[in-house]
């Protein structure tokens, strides 16, 4: 998903996408009236694709292309080996294989006649044989040349391809790419029959050839349309063609229009109607509703693409099976280059764009996309667009939105954004009940890559450090560099002015700009190479980027590790090793750290809902029409993968309801999900479990939902989300025990028996169901009663558990299962409320006789202290990528005394557009002193630290004004924002907040409170109000 995430993170700011500038002067911009959402993906560019004016993490993870239009021409293919020594390499050289020549070669004929099957003319082939023959032995001699000796082929080729094998060094590959009449030199690789693996690994080709459907009838989504609301679509790229023929990668199909007209700049009756747009009958309509995208800033043109995004997310869920080519930086000018097939879940299902983002995503465009979506009657709509705060479900204008779209009849997908590791990081609107949202796992392929030779003076070595890289190799072994040692340890472009780092390896960490943007920036000094360690948010969460130069990405564990023995050494080098493609279940179905994480702050529910791939996925990318390929990581690349699986669903199953669909995928997902260092993912981080389409199509049990029951679960109207037909269970409130009901209905393949059972994946949860067995007729229906005992638990965590239905022996049926979560509560009330009314923070009430409702119950009571305000004016951060060069900030030192138990600061009130807030130990705000931020995309900040004995001491806050909207500030206020916690080198944010006195957006509140109290005057001239206290 695109959005600005938010939560503490430990080191700085997370990655934003392609339309969240980072590191870019900021402008003066004017408050407009539009709530603004981002969209998002975690990869990035190298800067010399960036935008003019600076680098930004916003740009995509994308890799350059060979150009795929017949009238351009292409740069060599280069793909590199890893030895010193020779390796064997295909080169190919101009003009076609015989099978393939069409003529144009004087005097030499076609070697066959147009329009038969192939059967050539004996005489026509072997005179065109001879030709490349001669033509080869020209090239021979040329390779000679460069290479000052006599190669020796290996293999000739006249018929596969034109073109033969030889051995050469890696140098002497980069010379023979550059040869007149050369167009790929490639190092042979151990190849077998593959595509692009998302699809297969979610087990896609058991629907499309009927293995997993219930029928036995295949389907690739045929006659079903997806509409995608993101950054528009480049229409020229082959992924949206009527046809891919073979000998591009595709598979001949060629795509009906099953509407039989097209929509917005396709329809010709239509008033934005733009001839030669790039329709065809896969790509049947488009809309342009994002600002300035035709005529103003961006100039991109109606409904194209100007960040790539929506043609990634696009692609991912319905483009064509077809060949995409993308290039691998190394060490030489010359990019290698890999070639892979590549297909959307869902292949031939048609596509309506949406464009509502340009910059970021307006609410008024994006409900404007959703309304017209629901006019031009899409079956599915994946949106991998949201916000970094709660949704406020029944009131949002894009989650009102999609809800009309549910009960229209159309499956919604949307992404669960990118705040993660911590708990309670789910993005909006993800987070609503009538949406399936998806959360990000890796795949079956990585692309892994090492830090090799690593030596130092006096003989001294270490072993190489795994990682993953989709970039070339160095040559040979450089000099390593801790980039903080040369004032910037996440190689900020503003911090490494004038440093010449020619010939060096440098050691950056994660943080505040992309991770690509890293790679350009220690290039751009002359760097051979990047070695990218994680900051301790991520941990070892890995991604293989395109960097703009050999570069490797490595756990924190590892690089704390070369960073230590860095400083314990002389003279240290190492190399780096060239990204080589493994596949295997060994990679697969880890959870992204980013990705986003319940408990869902909103409502009660289990989110998110699924999980998918959603990392380093290849697919369309490009903007302004352009044709090209792309790696992009995030929940963005994540949900089209369920968006396509619900195609695939409405194919097969076209009289399932969204919610009935939704719950075939959630009920038979895989749990085999893990975390990144092995443990077990669970509910709130994979959500039912990683979508398994060779399951879901022969679901036997569906739950279905209405809209009335949704309108009518809205708190504010008294209405109970838990009582909504969801295929998960939750309550955050769980006194003693809980109870929820569902209704199933059993399918064509589930009529029969079945036998119900409960099971606690935690401690301290026991989970029983009524009636333990059923028996259903098809489209019967039966009631179930679920029942959680918490009683005795630990408070303050969710304790998780399993509905399992289990089909009778014989069954076509899978196996059901529903996650439970059940948040103990320590007591209640018995007769109600009790009020108490005081003056001051001291003081005592007598309440009538309360009865506990457990023996045991310990009761902890702190007084309450009010918060301290300061007022303060705040230029705008004119290099806001750093919030520690004194540029653009404000300091206020808070000396926490022995005892406190909590220091909590937040933006009350501002006028700016964007405030970050950072908190760290000790006198002096830097990277290295920090302990949690604050940093989303507008200005509801928010820090809430718990304190220890060892706590006090001096502490800093820092406020950053990142982006304001006049000369000191435009007006605005904050609301309140997702809560996080961390002790000092932690960051784990809180999924529940603290008591709060007064309403939202107000300053001086109170809290629960300890010993002990930190404040600091107030002043006036007030831009913006930071509340803050520590009890």
């Amino acid at each position: 998903m695109c959005q600005y995430p938010r939560g503490v993170s430990r080191g700085g700011r997370r990655g934003r996408c392609a339309h969240c500038p980072v590191g870019e002067p900021d402008v003066i911009r004017r408050t407009v009236v539009l709530s603004v959402v981002a969209v998002l993906t975690l990869g990035t560019v190298p800067a010399a694709v960036a935008s003019p004016g600076g680098t930004s993490d916003s740009v995509p993870s994308t890799v350059e292309p060979v150009a795929v239009s017949p009238a351009a021409e292409p740069e060599p293919v280069l793909s590199l080996g890893d030895g010193p020594g020779r390796e064997l390499y295909i080169v190919q050289l101009e003009g076609d294989a015989v099978p393939s020549y069409t003529g144009g070669v004087k005097g030499l004929a076609p070697v066959q006649t147009q329009g038969r099957s192939f059967s050539p003319e004996a005489a026509r082939e072997e005179a065109y044989r001879d030709h490349l023959v001669d033509e080869q032995a020209d090239v021979r001699r040329d390779i000679a040349d460069v290479t000052g000796r006599t190669t020796t082929v290996t293999f000739s080729y006249t018929d596969a391809l034109n073109g033969f094998a030889l051995p050469l060094t890696r140098e002497e590959a980069r010379e023979v790419a550059g040869l007149d009449g050369v167009v790929a030199v490639q190092v042979q690789q151990e190849r077998q029959p593959q595509t692009d693996v998302g699809p297969e690994w979610i087990g896609a080709p058991g629907i499309w050839d009927g293995t997993a459907t219930p029928s036995g009838a295949g389907t690739k989504g045929e006659g079903v349309v997806i509409g995608v609301l993101d950054t528009g679509i480049n229409a020229a790229n082959p992924a949206f063609a009527a046809t891919v023929p073979g000998a591009a990668g595709g598979d001949d199909y060629v795509v009906q229009n099953p509407r039989g007209r097209f929509y917005g700049a396709c329809d010709p009756t239509s008033a934005v109607y733009r001839p030669g747009w790039g329709c065809t009958d896969k790509l049947i309509g488009a809309w342009d509703f994002a600002p300035g995208d035709d005529t103003g800033s961006n100039g991109v043109g109606y409904g194209y693409d100007d960040t790539g995004h929506g043609t990634h997310t696009a692609s991912t869920a319905a483009g064509n099976q077809v060949r995409a080519t993308v290039s691998m930086a190394g060490a030489g000018t010359t990019p290698e280059t890999v070639e892979r097939v590549v297909k959307g879940v869902a292949p031939h299902a048609n596509v309506i764009a949406y464009d509502v983002c340009s910059g970021g995503c307006p609410e008024a465009a994006i409900v404007a996309g959703i309304d017209q979506a629901i006019a031009d009657g899409v079956d599915v709509i994946n949106y991998s667009i949201g916000g970094d705060t709660p949704s406020a479900a029944w009131t949002d204008p894009d989650a009102t939105g999609l809800l009309n779209a549910r009960a229209a009849g159309i499956h919604v997908a949307a992404s669960a954004g990118n705040g993660g590791p911590g708990p309670g990081t789910m993005g909006s609107p993800g987070d609503v009940p009538w949406l399936t949202s998806v959360a990000s796992t890796s795949h079956n392929r990585a692309w892994r890559a090492e830090v090799e030779q690593i030596t130092a003076d006096g003989g001294a070595t270490r072993p190489d450090i795994d990682g993953l890289s989709f970039s070339g190799a160095t040559d040979g072994a450089f000099p390593l560099v801790d980039a903080g040692d040369i004032g910037s340890n996440r190689c900020l472009a503003e911090a490494l002015v004038g440093v010449d780092l020619t010939g060096t390896i440098v050691v950056c960490e994660t943080g505040i700009t992309g991770r690509t943007v890293k790679g350009s920036v220690v290039k751009a000094l002359g760097a051979e190479g990047m070695i990218l360690m994680n900051g301790s948010n991520l941990g070892s969460s890995l991604n293989a980027d395109a960097h703009a130069l050999p570069a490797v990405h490595i756990t924190h564990a590892d690089g704390l590790a070369l960073e230590m023995w860095m400083d314990a050494v002389a003279g240290e080098r190492a190399s780096i090793s060239a990204g080589e493609e493994h596949l295997g279940a060994d990679v697969a179905d880890v959870l992204a750290a980013s990705s986003g994480r319940g408990p869902n702050r909103a409502v009660d529910i289990v989110s998110p809902s699924l999980s998918a791939p959603g990392v380093d996925v290849l697919a369309g990318d490009g903007t302004a029409n352009q044709v090209r390929w792309g790696f992009r990581s995030g929940t963005s690349m994540a949900s089209p993968h369920v968006a396509g699986s619900l195609a695939l669903l409405a194919a097969s199953h076209p009289d399932w309801t969204p919610a009935e669909a939704q719950s075939a995928l959630m009920t038979t997902a895989s749990t085999g999900v893990r975390n990144a260092d092995g443990s077990a993912a669970d509910w709130f981080g994979m959500g039912s479990g990683r979508v398994d389409l060779t399951r879901a199509a022969d679901a036997g049990l569906v739950l279905d939902e209405t809209e009335g029951d949704y309108l009518g679960a809205n708190p504010a109207g008294g209405g109970d989300v838990t009582e909504l037909n969801l295929a998960s269970m939750a309550d955050s409130d769980c006194r003693g025990t809980c109870t929820w009901t569902r209704t199933v209905t059993a399918t064509e393949t589930g009529a029969g028996s079945w036998t119900a059972q409960g099971t606690g994946a935690t401690d301290g949860i026991k989970v029983t169901i009524t009636p333990a067995s059923f028996t259903l007729a098809p489209g019967a229906t039966q009631q179930l009663t679920i029942t959680a005992d918490v009683a005795g638990a630990p408070t303050d965590d969710h304790l998780l558990g399993t509905v399992t239905l289990t089909p009778g022996a014989g069954s076509a049926a899978p196996a059901a299962h529903l996650p439970v979560a059940a948040r103990p509560a320590t007591g209640f009330w018995a007769g109600g409320s009790v009020a108490i009314r005081t003056r001051r923070d001291t003081g005592s009430h007598v309440s009538a006789p309360i009865a506990a409702a457990a023996a045991g119950v310990q009761v902890e009571a702190s007084r309450l202290v009010p918060a301290s305000t300061q007022a303060l004016t705040i230029p705008q951060d004119t290099t806001n990528s750093n919030p520690y060069d004194a540029n653009g900030r404000q300091v206020i030192a808070v000396p926490v005394a022995a005892g406190a138990t909590r220091l909590v600061a937040e933006v009350a009130a501002t006028t700016a557009q964007d405030v970050d807030l950072y908190v760290g130990t000790g006198p002096t705000p830097s990277a290295a002193t920090e302990v949690a931020s604050s940093v989303s995309s507008g200005a509801a900040e928010r820090i809430d630290l718990p304190l220890g004995a060892s706590d006090a001491g001096p502490w800093w806050i820092l406020v950053q004004n990142r982006t304001a909207s006049a000369p000191g500030g435009a007006t605005g206020s904050t609301s309140s924002t997702p809560w996080s916690r961390a002790r000092p080198g932690t960051s784990a944010p809180s999924a529940r907040p603290p008591t709060r006195s007064g309403p939202r957006g107000t300053s001086g509140r109170s809290v629960p409170a300890g010993r002990g109290t930190a404040r600091w005057p107030s002043a006036p001239g007030r831009r913006a109000d930071l509340s803050a206290w520590s009890p």
